[in-house]
This record gives C-alpha cells, structure tokens and sequence, in this order.
C-alpha cells in the first residue's frame, strides 16, 4: 500500500470506515482498472525509489545555478553541528551520536544551513548530492507555494474563491462552499481513508493510472468546509487541477518555470504522472528530487519569498503559509496539541517555548524540510524509512536545531 502522508490516521479524523460514501458505484468500480490493480499489488509497499517506476515529466534545473556556499565551520571542524542528539528510544529519554543514529534510521541525505551556508552535507548508502529522492508529502508543500505564486501574479483571484470556479465540472455537486483556502488548510471535508485495501482513498491516489478520471468523479465528503482539520491527498489533488487549468500547462512546467529555474536549482527534477502521455501529476505525492535543491524552499520562505534578490512569493502569502492557524480546528491528536503542533498552507509546524514557531515539510519515511527562523536553519533529512525514530524526525530536528548556535553567538 502505498502511504502518502507522513503520519498515522489521527484521532478525530472521520474515516467513514467500509463504506463508500458520497461516490457513485460506476466511480468506485472505476477504480479496479487493470494497471491499477497491478501497480497495487506488484510495486506496494510505496518505496523511496518509486521515482523510477512512474512515467515522469521533466522539470529542468536552472541556466544559471545558485549552489549554496560553504561554511566555514563544520561537523568535523569547529562543532557548529552537535555530535550527539537527545531521543527517546524504547520509552527510555537520552542522548544518543547522531552519525550512527542516521546511518541506522535508513538516512540517505542530511543537510544542515545556518543563515544560507552549509553547516554539514552527508550522504549515505551510497548515495550522492546527485541521487534522486522521493519526496512523498513534500510534493503538497510544494503545490501550496505554487498557488501562492498564482495568487500573486492574479491567475488566481483570491484564497476565498470557490475552487469549482476553476473547475466548473465539480460545482452543483456539494463542493460550492469549499474554497481554496480550505484546500490549502486541509479542511475541505473531505473522507481519505487508509490502508492496505484498493477502495482506499490513499492507495487509489498514489497508484491509479487516471487520476484525472477518479478526481471529476467527485472525492468523497463527511463534513463541511471549514469545519475540521484532516489531513488527505484530495486537497492538493484538486489544487493541482486548479493550477494546471489557470497556468495553461502541466503542473511541472508550472514548476520549472515559477521555482525551480528562479531558484537556481543545480538539478533536473521530475513529477511523476499517472500515464504517459498526457497524463496528469501525482500533485500529492510524486514529486522527485535533489535535497541539495529541496533546501532551497526552505531557504525561499526563512526569506518571506525572497530569493537572491527577487521576490518570488509575497511576503504576506510566505509569512501567512507558516503561521499558527486562527482559529485552531479541531481534528488534531492529543499528542499533537500537546506539543503544539499545528498545520497551515502545505506546512506542518510547532509552537516554540520562547514564542514563535518552526515549520517543516514532512512525508512518507521520513522525508523533512525543517526550517527554524529564529536560528536561521534549515535541515534537510530523506531517507529509505524513519528507522526506529518512526514519527519523531520533527522532534529529533527541534533538538538539534536549539543546539546549534546563531551565527557569531552562541546557543
């Protein structure tokens, strides 16, 4: 089965277990095409290097690349980056090294940058800065910034607009009040079940070969907009269409052409696609990547937007996509309210105990773009899996990063 999410269906989700709700039984049979059934059962469970087994589209590196600086500090030299970390391992707290805990955790590329310079780059398994990564979730922080970019350049009017605006073939059918601020928020009512069965919502949008088909067909709702908080692929799928409609090209060449290439990526990414062909983008999940150049949306929004002197992204849009919500909607877990965890346009985040807050891009084992604005980082972790830290990569990085002292200062 394929997992498009970094976490465990959360208490107080609705799930409308074993049944299925809100769609005709023609959508539903649709589902069980051939291909389908045949990437559910012969590539399940989804993997880090699922990039290879997708029909992509390319999304070119930039003409002129902007490659990070190095710093002069370093793991190795003047201890910039702690050595060792504090965890819990088997319900015991403690400190523990952080190379081994990395190589044992499935860690394939850690990145730390203090205010735009490289602190440590490791790459292990064999991998290299070169080596492809999957992204998994990332890819819906991704598409969230995008139609920030919209937003901006008035392809798209406004975050209160009815999102059956931009795709008419849906209004009528009981989604008029959602808006697409509700599908930045993950509040649009929408059911997205999970597990290891076909009729499940997250296996049919990481594998379906026509997700075009499955998304007109109408996602299925349990609430209305607005009212709770639930984490899901619909959201951004449907956010995907928007942009493909209101760009008047593939989501990848959206990419390319509003990002990646203004960002100086150093490599070519890929997204991949539900068919060849004219296929449509897995938004929620299949984006492919460097983390050299992942790090860059860190960078882009530690910036408000800003990047080597042009404003990519509003300031008001970069500084609204990272902030604690107003008001908090029900839907998170215990756990997460306990820790101050909230969600916002593509962005997981948590309240830190001196004010203010981190935000992290988070997907499927473990892949994290951590940002810390008040120390300047941003860290970057992808890997095979979560190893045992399974669920805690945002905890491990808060620590580290309260260990890392501001440039010129100390922590």
């Amino acid at each position: 089965m394929a997992a498009t999410r970094a976490h465990p269906p959360r208490a107080g989700t609705p799930t409308a277990t074993g049944a299925v709700r809100g769609r005709s039984f023609a959508s539903f049979f649709s589902s069980f095409s051939p291909t389908y059934l045949h990437r559910f059962l012969a590539w399940s469970p989804s993997g880090a290097d699922d990039w290879r087994r997708f029909p992509s589209r390319l999304v070119s590196r930039s003409d002129r690349p902007s490659p990070y600086p190095q710093a002069h500090q370093s793991l190795d030299r003047d201890g910039a980056v702690p050595r060792e970390v504090t965890c819990s391992r088997d319900g015991r707290p403690g400190t523990t090294p952080l190379d081994p805990l990395l190589a044992e955790t499935g860690t394939t590329a850690f990145l730390v940058l203090r205010d735009g310079e490289l602190l440590r780059e490791s790459y292990l398994a064999g991998r290299t800065r070169s080596s492809m990564a999957r992204l998994f979730s990332v890819s819906k922080t991704v598409v969230a910034t995008l139609a920030g970019v919209a937003l901006a350049d008035g392809r798209l009017g406004a975050l209160d607009d009815p999102f059956v605006r931009y795709l008419p073939e849906l209004a009528g059918r009981g989604y008029d009040g959602i808006t697409l601020r509700h599908l930045l928020l993950m509040a649009g009512g929408f059911r997205f079940t999970y597990g290891r069965r076909p009729w499940r919502d997250s296996p049919k949008l990481y594998w379906h070969p026509d997700l075009r088909r499955v998304l007109l067909a109408g996602p299925p709702l349990v609430s209305g907009p607005g009212e709770r908080f639930a984490y899901g692929s619909y959201p951004t799928a449907l956010l995907g269409l928007v942009l493909e409609r209101v760009a008047g090209t593939t989501l990848a060449g959206e990419l390319e052409r509003r990002l990646w290439r203004p960002l100086g990526a150093e490599y070519d990414a890929s997204w991949s696609i539900d068919h060849a062909g004219d296929g449509l983008e897995y938004a929620a999940s299949g984006l492919n990547a460097r983390p050299i150049d992942l790090a860059k949306l860190g960078s882009l929004f530690l910036d408000r937007g800003r990047w080597n002197g042009a404003q990519l992204l509003t300031a008001a849009f970069a500084d609204e996509a990272v902030a604690p919500p107003e008001p908090e909607l029900p839907g998170h877990s215990d756990q997460e309210r306990r820790d101050g965890v909230f969600y916002k346009f593509g962005w997981w985040g948590h309240r830190l105990a001196g004010g203010g807050a981190a935000f992290y891009a988070e997907g499927h084992r473990g892949q994290l773009l951590y940002v810390r604005p008040d120390r300047r980082l941003v860290i970057v972790r992808v890997g095979t899996g979560e190893g045992w830290l399974q669920g805690r990569w945002p905890a491990l990085l808060r620590d580290l990063s309260e260990r890392i002292p501001p440039r010129g200062g100390v922590g």
